[in-house]
């Protein structure tokens, strides 16, 4: 044996109010190369189990009044085991080391399991064998059952069934975040189909979430859900931040369906339909009396922007990710004033809204801001200069003095305050700083980039060709402008797509690659695509070094280069060689398949002399607007 381990691999979940938990853990081992006289080996097995204990209290198995298991604590839940290996013939023939294999096999069961007193598993053991260099091959599957079943009398028959693992916050925490988003991780995917199998063959089933709601006092707290790609943990996010100082509770809830005559229907338990849920209670914290930077999902201008457009849109904003509405709420009279202070000491003042349902904060820039300056920006609430003579009324109330004698009268004086008077400091919400471009928009910066020279370089072969270009010397890009940052959602100002409507593409590339595609609707690149997509005309990128530079506050000779290089041979010739060995892999006819003879026997072509537009486009923050466009156009100098 090479190797042994015992890995527990699940964390201890408290269940029914502490009545039981789940638990579980695998074996493994190689036996490494085996060899006796000619004969060799080697296997690979293991086994493991997946379980739920919990207190039955006096349940017994139908027939028997003997309590099950260790005083009533009895395990429920799955168990499995494979083994993979093959056996064969070690020799010489003709001076040369040979290996046959006479036996190659692999089985796998899931097991049903309950345990102990009585023990009781069942199984359906599925394999694959392979006899004799192949002369024999096939598949097998036979149930495997041992002990004696317990049909648990007072028990559930869906005990054992663990869906929800986990829950976040802990129960009872306390002092939580305000921004904590409430989460649930499943130890199965939910609302995706899955199979067991049992005497009648592999039976579907998949897992539905009833609900996952959110609460203070009984009164469901307003958010969303977000899954995570394999659909096992969903994520609560409260539009607004949660109540601080509250009690909160967060609670799921699952129900399960079977597939059965064509229809998924219900499982039911005790003429009940079966459901799981869980959940948590836990205490926040106080709230923060600013804006903290990481609670901004994206703003215009963002913070430490260098090359803020002046003219490219006239308003600015910030989109938070949980709203702040108690921020502005708690002294509705004060003014929301935010100030422009440049590096020289103006001061610009403008006026701002707060809309809670949007989370966004909306203010007009200042016509004044100018180019090629610094700024530190100041959202503030101020307190309104309020007169305190003028918040008070004088009324007269006349009164008789006289005693019955007519003619004595005297007036009295109240007086009555109208409003409350909040007086304080002002208080500072948010402060970032930017500064502003050289030009006015960027439509006048990319009219003033003047190509110098065209450059290129080869890529993964002779034939495939990335173009940069020589710029006459230019206020360098910016890094949120490239790639984006955390304040502009991830995402870069500038977006470069090619125009894919040069003679190479149209007459070349496309009938090779994309025109069938995806090949025979099977065929895909394996590459990842969200970034560069299929034809991948997001293949003009940012130089890597243009960045390197840009992170480190080196700017020197980057303002000779155009940031973009124009990079899309790389991409065609990847999918080219992917698709190709793909092609020729498969179970595909594909000999016979004229129309995929150049991409099977040809060579990959030749990148083409020309010019090869890219249109870069303005976009601001959260898509609010897009700003200008420029089309520009990088240049082959090489001979065809």
């Amino acid at each position: 044996v090479d190797a042994a381990k015992l890995d527990y691999t699940r964390d201890i979940n408290l269940l029914d109010a502490g009545k039981g938990l789940a638990f579980g853990a695998h074996w493994s081992m190689t036996t490494g190369d085996i060899r006796f006289l000619i004969f060799y080996a080697r296997f690979d097995a293991g086994i493991g189990f997946d379980i739920m204990l919990k207190d039955y209290g006096d349940a017994h198995c139908k027939g028997s009044s003997e309590q099950i298991g260790l005083n009533g604590w009895y395990a429920n839940g799955q168990a499995y085991a494979y083994l993979q290996g093959q056996i064969g013939l070690k020799f010489k023939l003709f001076g040369k080391k040979k290996k046959i294999v006479i036996f190659a096999g692999g089985g796998a069961v899931l097991m049903q399991a309950r345990l102990p007193n009585p023990v009781w598993l069942r199984g359906y053991l599925a394999g694959k064998y392979n006899l004799l260099g192949g002369l024999i091959k096939g598949r097998f599957r036979f149930k495997v059952e041992l002990g004696d079943k317990c049909e648990i009398v007072g028990g559930s028959a869906l005990d054992g069934i663990v869906v929800i693992g986990d829950m976040t916050p802990k129960e009872a925490a306390s002092d939580v975040d305000v921004f904590a988003a409430p989460q649930v991780a499943f130890n199965l995917q939910i609302n995706k189909v899955f199979e067991l199998p049992d005497d009648t063959g592999d039976r579907k089933y998949k897992i539905l979430m009833d609900t996952f709601e959110v609460t203070k006092d009984g009164q469901p707290i307003v958010g969303e859900l977000e899954w995570n790609n394999s659909n096992d943990i969903a994520v609560f996010y409260s539009h607004e931040i949660l109540p601080p100082k509250s009690n909160i509770k967060a609670y799921v809830q699952l129900h399960f369906e079977e597939f059965i005559n064509g229809k998924w229907e219900t499982i039911m338990d005790d003429g009940k339909i079966a459901t799981e849920s869980k959940e948590i209670n836990f205490t926040t914290g106080t709230a923060p009396e600013t804006i903290p930077l990481n609670n901004i999902a994206y703003m215009y201008p963002t913070v430490d922007q260098k090359n803020f457009f002046i003219k490219e849109y006239d308003k600015g904003y910030v989109n938070l990710k949980r709203g702040q509405s108690y921020l502005f709420d708690a002294v509705p009279t004060w003014d929301k004033t935010i100030t422009i202070t440049s590096n020289a000491g103006e001061i610009l003042t403008k006026g701002y809204s707060y809309n809670p349902a949007a989370r966004q904060i909306v203010f007009s820039l200042p016509k004044e801001i100018a180019t090629e300056t610094d700024y530190a920006v100041s959202v503030k609430l101020v307190p309104d200069q309020m007169d305190t003579d003028s918040n008070v009324t004088d009324t007269y109330v006349s009164k008789d003095v006289g005693e019955g004698e007519s003619g004595n009268e005297v007036e009295v004086r109240s007086r009555q305050l109208e409003d409350v008077i909040i007086k304080g400091d002002e208080r500072e919400l948010l402060t970032f700083e930017f500064a502003t471009s050289t030009y006015e928009t960027f439509d006048k910066k990319m009219n003033a980039m003047k190509n110098r020279k065209d450059l290129y370089e080869h890529v993964t072969h002779p034939y495939g060709l990335t173009l940069l270009t020589g710029i006459d010397p230019l206020e360098p890009f910016d890094l949120v402008e490239l790639v984006g940052n955390k304040y502009s959602g991830n995402a870069p100002l500038i977006i470069a797509r090619a125009i894919p409507d040069n003679s190479y593409y149209q007459n070349q590339i496309y009938p090779l690659l994309y025109e069938n595609y995806p090949i025979e609707g099977e065929i895909s690149v394996s590459r990842e695509t969200d970034r560069v997509g299929i034809p991948p005309v997001e293949g003009v990128e940012p130089m890597s070094w243009y960045l390197t530079y840009l992170e480190n506050d080196y700017t020197g000779e980057i303002s000779d280069y155009n940031p973009y290089r124009y990079n899309l041979t790389h991409y065609y010739h990847q999918d080219y060689e992917d698709l190709r060995y793909q092609l020729v892999s498969s179970d595909l006819p594909w000999e016979s398949m004229t129309r995929y003879k150049k991409l099977i026997i040809d060579p990959f072509p030749l990148m083409k002399k020309g010019k090869y537009k890219t249109k870069l486009q303005y976009v601001l923050p959260g898509q609010v607007k897009n700003g200008g466009d420029k089309t520009i156009k990088f240049t082959n100098p090489l001979y065809d």
